[in-house]
């Protein structure tokens, strides 16, 4: 099974935009963000957490710093920076299977042969870009 990797996207404006027009089975979230200069608060992930929590889609945040604001987010994982590709991998492989929500919102989303991740990260690009994962890229096959 291939993992079809929506973004990166840096900014708070492009992450929400994707959040809420793409359908996603999975999202990776860098809790911190570019800033935008014309948003307050831009420059955190929280706003796009939720959006994805009112969609049913899992999702763990990404960082490397404390960060009181994950705390109203106590049952969502948190993989921490720096991690190994293994730890990865393995993030994306419950995220997929839905391990992280409860069961009625794993009834809710039928699996599909291929997969799409919505990544939002801090060094994304300015416009998102779609690009395939597969072997060459590490293999997330459940």
């Amino acid at each position: 099974m291939g993992i079809q990797v929506i973004g990166p996207v840096g900014t708070l404006r492009q992450a929400m935009i994707l959040a809420e027009t793409e359908r996603v089975d999975a999202a990776l979230l860098d809790v911190r963000l570019q800033p935008d200069v014309r948003l307050p608060y831009s420059d955190r992930v929280y706003p796009v957490a939720e959006l994805l929590r009112r969609r049913n889609i899992p999702f763990c945040f990404v960082t490397a710093y404390a960060d009181d604001w994950i705390g109203r987010f106590p049952t969502d994982p948190v993989l921490r920076k720096p991690f190994h590709e293994d730890q990865l991998k393995n993030a994306v492989r419950k995220l997929l299977r839905r391990e992280f929500i409860g069961p009625s919102a794993r009834a809710q989303r039928p699996g599909r042969a291929e997969r799409k991740v919505l990544l939002i990260v801090q060094g994304g690009t300015k416009r998102g870009r779609r690009r395939p994962v597969g072997p060459a890229d590490g293999n997330f096959a459940e």
